[in-house]
């Protein structure tokens, strides 16, 4: 069972930094054909953590769609089940849509969030540890209000309970309005620092950016124009360099941006 520290953290700061950092919502808007029948996925790996998929590929959408839940949503706690309560309106309120009754397609995207399992292998020298979990454990709907209740797995809870939480709600609102998910998922990842400064290019990779080099600069491009005119609301600073490949991206935490540290670290 989630401990209460834990479930207060959760309730003032939920995001987390490992899951973003482990690439659970990769930097793009749509998945592909050629992955739409896809069963597994890898997130991430280094040498300490082989991060999977399995179910569904998530997107930047999944991630506005999970951020307005955590940050607008209200707390739902009730029989050891915890959760969040918020309106289908609401949702798509905060993501700007000018049509506010796409119910199915919110439900859709709840539904695959439903789907996806986190696959986490820890390598360690005396064997690997293996981790399954599921962020969500149900959702429930009053069709009279349109109010969902989304509960969340016990295990997803403890990425809260082992590392560091981030309150960026007063952003929110900044990031949702973002073109490109590119973009997205670059500052979400940079939000989970105090300082950072990264290559481009690295910073693509880290985030999970993948494909041709026509990919790549294509990339490139949306993510440096878009930091040019609105990396300033999140710290960001682009440092030229000769060519767009050899910038330099410096963050610096917004005061905005409120860190809550877990009792296990």
């Amino acid at each position: 069972m989630i401990d209460i520290k834990t479930l207060n953290r959760f309730k003032v700061a939920p995001a987390n930094t490992q899951e973003i950092k482990f690439n659970l919502y990769a930097p793009i808007e749509k998945i592909n054909y050629k992955e739409k029948h896809k069963e597994e996925f890898i997130a991430f790996e280094n040498e300490t953590f082989l991060v999977k998929l399995q179910g569904k590929k998530l997107t930047q959408v999944h991630k506005d769609i999970m951020d307005i839940v955590m940050f607008y949503g209200r707390d739902f706690n009730k029989d050891n089940l915890f959760g969040k309560t918020i309106t289908l309106y609401e949702i798509q309120k905060h993501l700007f849509y000018k049509s506010k009754n796409n119910n199915k397609w919110i439900k859709e995207k709840l539904k695959e969030l439903k789907r996806a399992t986190i696959e986490i292998t820890k390598k360690g020298k005396n064997g690997n540890q293996e981790f399954e979990i599921s962020i969500l454990r149900a959702t429930m709907i009053d069709e009279r209000t349109q109010e969902y209740a989304i509960i969340f797995e016990e295990l997803y809870l403890m990425f809260f309970e082992l590392y560091v939480s981030i309150n960026y709600k007063k952003l929110l609102k900044d990031i949702l309005s973002l073109e490109h998910a590119v973009t997205k998922a670059s500052i979400r990842y940079l939000l989970t620092f105090k300082e950072h400064q990264i290559n481009v290019d690295k910073l693509l990779n880290r985030i999970g950016v993948i494909g041709t080099k026509r990919t790549i600069e294509r990339h490139r491009k949306k993510l440096l124009q878009e930091l040019k005119e609105k990396g300033y609301k999140f710290g960001i600073k682009i440092i030229e360099g000769k060519t767009l490949k050899d910038s330099v991206i410096k963050y610096k935490k917004p005061q905005e941006v409120k860190f809550y540290y877990s009792h296990a670290e």
